[in-house]
């Protein structure tokens, strides 16, 4: 069985980094190798950008990986 892209994710991440850094994610797109993801805040973008990336780009198959803030 296949496994979706959130549970791979938390494999990857485990479950307390799972819920302080994905859970709280406005919004991501992919398109091709690039992905863009929305956090709720500059200091949520910072643990995303210093904690998570590794796990999102071989949970979503990207290599390009920019994360911006609503508003």
């Amino acid at each position: 069985r296949q496994m979706c892209i959130r549970d791979r994710l938390r494999e990857e991440l485990g479950d307390a980094d799972f819920e302080r850094l994905i859970s709280r994610i406005h919004n991501i797109n992919v398109a091709g190798e690039r992905c863009l993801i929305v956090a709720e805040s500059e200091l949520h973008r910072t643990f995303i950008e210093r904690d998570g990336i590794p796990a999102i780009a071989k949970a979503f198959g990207v290599s390009n990986i920019r994360v911006v803030t609503q508003g």
